[in-house]
């Protein structure tokens, strides 16, 4: 029996494995996600991560699960009591790792392993990719990328103000099994349920906002790229209308990125009949996550 006293000094040990799996992977991801932080981060080796993550699991703060043939770090309930400073077990839920879940963190860290990490410590990368992005963002809380642009904006100003008056509504249905007042604004597109499709702000610069679509379940077709495309545009553009936007598809082999590619034509015609040509650019990126994440595995769901 470990004594939540000796947990409580192995969290503090290891709490950049813990902000890691919790922040950017909302409590499960992948070893190798992890491997891959630590060596830009701390110059660790993959042995010597596996020696730590193996430290935590037996001093019973993160579990390992062995999944589509690999390893998923699951944080337990003392560690997001320890990093939510709550008291009891009881206030805390635990974390879902279904396979919509993991597909999900896989796609976000390996597209954020993409490109050189943000920061040179843990707290500076949450730190950038809470307050730049909304990669990292918990659920139906979006509001943090648009903080900085909000004085001189009343159009962020006020989405805001929605956006959490949304989330404490659906916080409250819940809490009381109770039914939404506000259907209408739930039903609204805005980063919410622009999150819970798997459709992120990347980045945002000066005179361009990067976004990105993760086609987890590879059920992209052209028809509703353009669709998806359309209400991005339009609910981004009310808010930032002084930047470009810059769209990327993101899949996880070659095939599907060779059915968009194919599909151009038809998606061009889509795009002339909305009238939303030259509005933004896109692309199309894979990450080839079939391969080495779910070799053999439908991802459909």
């Amino acid at each position: 029996m470990i004594s939540n006293y000796e947990k409580e000094k192995f969290c503090k040990e290891y709490q950049d494995y813990i902000k890691l799996i919790y922040w950017f992977g909302k409590g499960i991801m992948m070893s190798v996600h992890l491997q891959d932080y630590m060596k830009q981060l701390k110059g660790k080796n993959k042995l010597q991560v596996w020696k730590e993550l193996r430290i935590l699991q037996t001093k019973e703060i993160i579990d390992i699960h062995k999944i589509h043939n690999n390893n998923y770090v699951k944080l337990k309930k003392f560690a997001l009591r320890y990093l939510q400073n709550k008291s009891k077990a009881e206030d805390i839920k635990s974390v879902n790792y279904g396979f919509t879940a993991i597909k999900r963190t896989a796609f976000v860290n390996a597209f954020i392993l993409q490109y050189p990490i943000k920061g040179s410590t843990v707290d500076e990368m949450v730190e950038y990719y809470y307050n730049n992005t909304t990669l990292i963002a918990k659920h139906m809380q979006n509001t943090a990328v648009l903080e900085k642009y909000a004085l001189n904006n009343e159009n962020i100003k006020n989405e805001i103000l929605n956006l959490d008056d949304i989330s404490k509504e659906q916080i409250w249905s819940l809490k009381t099994k109770s039914p939404c007042k506000k259907m209408d604004k739930l039903s609204t597109f805005n980063l919410n349920n622009m999150q819970c499709r798997n459709i992120y702000i990347s980045s945002i610069k000066e005179k361009t906002i990067s976004v990105v679509f993760f086609d987890i379940s590879d059920s992209y077709t052209v028809t509703k790229l353009s669709d998806i495309f359309e209400k991005t545009y339009y609910y981004l553009s009310m808010l930032f209308d002084d930047k470009k936007l810059k769209f990327t598809v993101v899949v996880s082999d070659t095939t599907t990125k060779d059915r968009i590619y194919n599909q151009k034509k038809i998606l061009h015609k889509l795009l002339v009949e909305k009238h939303l040509i030259g509005e933004f650019s896109i692309g199309v990126k894979n990450l080839d996550i079939r391969a080495k994440v779910f070799s053999n595995v439908k991802l459909l769901l």
